[in-house]
């Protein structure tokens, strides 16, 4: 079996009756984007203390720490695909309404990057490229385009890629 995961790779090797790092980190996302929406309540808790196993922990961390170390376990000729969106939303026809929920989810990703030290402006800031950069990723493909998150854009094809996200 070790064998196994070793050629398979770490990260997406399944244990029989188990789960790969991958599978957590699937799960795991869910969760954060919650628990970041969460953040915004009046009633939230200042301490959040997560119970769970060790895969579970290392994948939280990786993914809450900007992935740096699902980089570190790919071999010679892998090669990683990834999608980011930045945490700042806006709509080019200025329809979002100021003060909005969908107005103020970005800034409060901003101000909890700044309390933790840890940036949520990934295109802002081009941290997945600088990630990859310093995991010694070498020909980089980096494609950037609009993402729509409803399906309110009046273009056919961006309503239409809204209504999937």
């Amino acid at each position: 079996m070790w064998q196994e995961r070793a050629d398979y790779g770490h990260f997406f090797y399944r244990i029989p009756n188990g789960e790969s790092a991958a599978d957590a980190y699937d799960r795991i996302s869910s969760f954060n984007e919650s628990l970041w929406c969460q953040f915004s309540e009046d009633d939230f808790a200042s301490v959040c203390v997560l119970v769970t196993h060790g895969l579970m922990s290392r994948v939280f961390l990786m993914k809450w720490y900007m992935e740096a170390v699902a980089y570190r376990v790919c071999k010679p000729g892998d090669y990683v695909e990834s999608f980011k969106m930045d945490a700042l939303t806006f709509a080019e026809d200025g329809s979002i309404v100021k003060n909005s929920l969908m107005d103020q989810c970005g800034k409060l990703f901003k101000l909890a990057g700044a309390a933790t030290g840890q940036s949520f402006m990934v295109i802002n800031e081009n941290l997945q490229r600088k990630g990859l950069d310093s995991a010694g990723f070498m020909n980089i493909v980096q494609w950037d385009f609009k993402c729509p998150l409803t399906p309110w854009p009046m273009d056919k094809k961006f309503k239409r890629l809204g209504q999937c996200s």
